[in-house]
């Protein structure tokens, strides 16, 4: 069997821009798994792909962020409670969705 790749983070916070889920397995991977079987893969390129995420593994906390206001607002007014949802399940708070 050959050798699975693995990822070294140098502290307990990583941030990836995320074009898609299974390039990231671990916490934001599954919630954008989960964000794709409610919502669809149209909705999650169009959107969710555009967020940068800082994850807090200490905290268990989520940190989003959009590249414009106008995806900020858009997120929050119609996903964001899925968002949380989401992140309840997997153990962990989203602490804000910022710019």
């Amino acid at each position: 069997n050959p050798a699975s790749p693995t990822l070294s983070v140098s502290s307990t916070t990583s941030s990836v821009i995320n074009n898609a889920p299974e390039m990231f397995p671990r916490v934001w991977g599954r919630i954008r798994t989960g964000l794709i079987r409610t919502c669809g893969e149209g909705i999650d390129r169009n959107w969710f792909s555009k967020l940068k995420v800082n994850v807090d593994e200490e905290r268990w906390e989520i940190k989003l962020q959009a590249p414009t206001l106008f995806i900020r607002d858009w997120i929050q007014q119609n996903y964001q409670h899925l968002l949380e949802k989401i992140c309840n399940k997997e153990n962990y708070r989203l602490m804000e969705i910022g710019i």
